[in-house]
């Protein structure tokens, strides 16, 4: 299974993320959002992320707003193509808003689920609102509220589930920190109706240079930090990058190998191969690889994932990246190999990061991204007089081209793209909009050839222009 890291702009020398292998990613639809202690991921600023897991096919940051984007040119929204069964595909769209200093104030997966959050004046989330769709309406699931130490590190998180018309108590996480900002510990408690009780406990230790060197996972037994302990252990070489990175686990107070990655570098620190091996008869066994190709400006291209089977490598999964002449993540591709080609006939765990190392995690065979890009600069002189819509640049256009169109007032927008026989094949603008003149990216690589129609409206006003898409 392949495991994607989209990365808008990549920063991947520090990731540990991709320690989990591509054929354990399916696992991730089995965890529920109070799983946080399972995954742990580096952001670019090599400090840990402890990312919260949700039940919705999007792994979501802990720290609340997945895209703290002060970039001009935001993520507007997420097209997802979701294999259901063989030869059948479910599309899923994901919208975000944002507040005025570019952090996300509300996103959601249409007639799904729906995320509200409260961001302070240091863009810090202190709480998050989680809902689901159901019977026309949206639905309370869990609320998160999180608080902060004075340099901004997040100390505690509390969740809780809507439960008989009131928010319930249901886990809360405790932080500590070195002078680094890095997180040194975290214990997980759970409430069992009128008491928070221990539930595990992760413990971090690093080096003079404040690179994580060791991660301790211990459970509580009822009396004591004992039952299930496991360790991960990070080696690295003289620039700094992650080269080896074993799992052990604890039995009859012996440390026992389990598992191991071994990475290599180029001259630019850009991680292009990663082995993975397997601890059995007190000996490593290879058992998979993946190899990392990036574009020159450091954005990842391919990931290849290989089974090494009957002493030779063979083709197993991979991904494929493609970008704006922005340098924005536009599409991502997960294919399986199937003996002479690459089919999209399997569902994989697809990344998205943005600049600041927020996360969200999509499964799916496909990923299309839609930016926002706000440009009322170029009118800043002129006021917008009337809703117009552009011819699209270029056209014809393969895979991508960019819309253009100008409100005079805030109002809800709506651009839609339709074939020829009236279906739609995209939805890329459905919200609220200020006065001004917007950009859109469409990429339309999941399309045939042909003639497409888009179509812009607000309350009375609708128009419709032609694009072409030529491959």
């Amino acid at each position: 299974m392949i495991e994607i890291r989209y990365i808008v702009f990549i920063s991947i020398v520090y990731t540990i993320s991709i320690l989990v292998p591509f054929s354990f990613s399916q696992n991730l639809q089995s965890i529920t959002c109070e799983d946080v202690e399972q995954a742990n991921f580096r952001n670019s600023n090599n400090h840990l992320n402890e990312n919260l897991i949700s039940n919705s096919n999007v792994i979501l940051n802990i720290d609340g707003s997945p895209f703290n984007n002060n970039d001009n040119a935001q993520i507007d929204s997420v097209i997802l193509k979701l294999m259901v069964s063989v030869d059948t595909y479910e599309f899923r769209n994901y919208y975000y808003d944002y507040d005025s200093l570019g952090n996300v104030e509300v996103a959601f997966r249409k007639n799904g689920w729906k995320e509200t959050y409260t961001i302070d004046s240091l863009s810090n989330t202190t709480s998050r609102v989680y809902q689901i769709w159901k019977d026309y309406r949206w639905v309370n699931y869990f609320y998160i509220n999180y608080q902060y130490d004075s340099s901004g590190n997040r100390i505690n998180y509390v969740s809780q589930k809507w439960y008989g018309n009131q928010w319930v108590n249901d886990r809360q996480v405790n932080y500590k920190f070195n002078s680094n900002g890095d997180i040194t510990s975290f214990i997980v408690e759970d409430w069992d109706g009128s008491n928070w009780g221990n539930t595990s406990r992760r413990t971090n230790y690093y080096n003079s240079y404040y690179a994580l060197i060791e991660r301790l996972t211990e459970y509580w037994n009822g009396s004591d930090w004992i039952g299930g302990a496991s360790r991960t252990l990070f080696e690295y070489d003289n620039r700094g990058n992650n080269i080896a990175t074993t799992s052990q686990v604890l039995i009859e107070d012996n440390w026992l190998n389990s598992l191991r990655w071994i990475s290599e570098y180029d001259g630019n620190d850009y991680k292009i191969s990663t082995i993975y091996e397997e601890w059995q008869n007190d000996n490593w066994f290879i058992r998979a690889r993946w190899n990392y190709s990036y574009d020159e400006y450091g954005n990842i291209l391919t990931n290849l994932e290989e089974i090494f089977e009957s002493d030779e490598w063979k083709n197993s999964d991979r991904a494929t990246y493609t970008y704006n002449v922005s340098g924005y993540l536009i599409n991502a591709k997960a294919e399986e190999w199937n003996d002479s080609l690459w089919l999209p006939t399997k569902n994989a765990s697809l990344d998205l990061y943005d600049s600041d190392g927020n996360h969200r995690d999509y499964f799916g065979v496909e990923l299309n991204v839609y930016y926002d890009e706000t440009t009322n600069v170029e009118f800043q002189n002129e006021a917008i007089k009337e809703f117009y819509l552009y011819q699209n640049y270029p056209n014809p256009f393969n895979p991508s081209t960019t819309i253009s169109y100008s409100i005079p007032n805030q109002s809800h927008v709506e651009l839609s793209v339709y074939d020829v026989l009236g279906r739609e094949v995209a939805e890329l603008v459905s919200k609220e909009q200020i006065a001004g003149s917007y950009k859109v990216q469409f990429n339309a690589s999941s399309l045939s050839s042909g003639i497409y129609i888009y179509k812009l409206q607000n309350g009375g006003y609708v128009d419709v222009k032609k694009l072409m898409l030529l491959k």
